[in-house]
């Protein structure tokens, strides 16, 4: 494989990400842009409305609704009945609120990996001491013992449904987790943004709470519904640590705007509307089976999808390109394609790991995508041309 290119060398997951807000086929964020009114007929027509019920409301009424509705959706009774929460405009100021209070108690926490690594650049913005842990790891509790004594960890970091590679922990597996910290004291620490990729939905809140397993939890809108980047990150605490989190929030934030909770949860209502988690699920069942169809037959290798996910990004082995991460994603720049280098979702080992990777998001413009991955199969074609697979098994 040759050398890396330069051009995206050293950059983090977002600085390329802002690359490819200026480009036509923006295939790196994976927040949510989908046609709202191809998916959500109406829905700008009552913003209105949506405007006359934040003003009307008072904060803490907003912010319950918000929750409510939010747990209704995801079938999340363990939320509903848990006050001990804040709502932080994104996900990212949930995870610097999360960084201040790991470094404010001096833990030492064992991070997933690979994994998008604005949660390992904000940590450690933070000075939080952090400790690579693989994916595999925190399935096999034998070698997660040994890491936690090793390291002598005081909290453990997931992130579930994992961004990007769709792996999940399932609700029997994420008991044991918590039972795993409990019994240890080690604090278990949940990203949640890729929860509507979970196709066997449950509620690890009702899980946290029975277990008594000392945890934070945060949540992202902004991957699942196309708000035009006005999020909401609800952030859950246990008793133990629930004054401090909201110490350190009160320092930085007075509230999240009531207009953008009201937007939202009109939005999530639409979304149910139309059929809930299944009707998301579908979107992303399509969207992934089109890129793989598409993407057959080139020498991007879309993987079988083992996991109970369907995510909303494809995470794709590039090693038929003879290219490294960082050049295919060079090369595919002047086409005006703009995807995720592999390596950096391994925040720990990017110098070793993941440039046979690149990352693709789906929930882009219908034009964005459909006409989009057209425009990548024939970049592709030219970058590196090759025989079909189907060319090669007949003659």
């Amino acid at each position: 494989m040759q050398t890396s290119s330069s051009l995206f060398k050293d950059q983090s997951l977002t600085e390329i990400e802002v690359f490819g807000l200026k480009s036509s086929t923006n295939f790196a964020d994976g927040h949510s842009y989908l046609d709202t009114e191809l998916f959500f007929p109406g829905w700008t027509k009552s913003l209105p409305e949506i405007w006359n019920t934040a003003s009307r409301l008072r904060v803490q009424e907003m912010e319950l609704r918000f929750r409510d509705t939010f747990a209704d959706f995801y079938g999340l009774e363990g939320l509903k009945r848990n006050d001990r929460f804040s709502i932080c405009p994104t996900a990212s100021n949930s995870i610097d609120v999360v960084g201040a209070f790991l470094r404010a108690k001096n833990m030492r926490v064992g991070l997933m990996e690979p994994t998008f690594d604005n949660l390992a650049l904000l940590l450690k913005r933070r000075e939080v001491s952090l400790f690579s842990i693989e994916e595999f790891g925190f399935h096999d509790h034998a070698f997660l013992d040994k890491r936690v004594k090793a390291d002598r960890l005081d909290a453990l970091m997931i992130v579930n449904p994992n961004n990007p590679s769709g792996k999940v922990i399932g609700a029997s597996d994420f008991k044991r987790l918590a039972n795993f910290c409990a019994e240890r004291g080690i604090t278990l620490i949940i990203d949640a943004s890729f929860r509507f990729c979970h196709l066997r939905p449950y509620d690890d809140y009702k899980i946290l709470s029975e277990t008594g397993v000392s945890h934070i939890i945060f949540e992202d809108t902004g991957k699942c519904w196309p708000t035009l980047d006005t999020k909401a990150s609800i952030l859950v605490a246990s008793p133990d640590h629930a004054p401090l989190i909201r110490t350190i929030y009160e320092e930085i934030y007075l509230c999240c705007s009531n207009f953008s909770l009201a937007l939202i949860e009109a939005m999530i209502r639409k979304t149910q509307d139309a059929g809930g988690l299944p009707f998301v699920h579908s979107i992303l069942a399509e969207r992934n089976e089109y890129l793989r169809e598409v993407l057959k037959n080139t020498a991007l290798n879309f993987p079988i999808r083992l996991e109970p996910s369907s995510m909303s990004v494809a995470w794709i082995d590039h090693s038929e390109t003879g290219l490294t991460d960082l050049q295919l994603v060079e090369k595919l720049a002047p086409f005006g394609i703009a995807v995720l280098p592999g390596r950096y979702f391994y925040w720990n080992s990017h110098d070793t790991r993941g440039h046979d990777h690149i990352r693709i998001a789906l929930m882009k413009p219908e034009r964005v995508f459909y006409e989009g991955a057209q425009h990548l199969k024939n970049a592709i074609g030219i970058i590196s041309p090759r025989v079909s697979r189907v060319d090669e098994v007949s003659g």
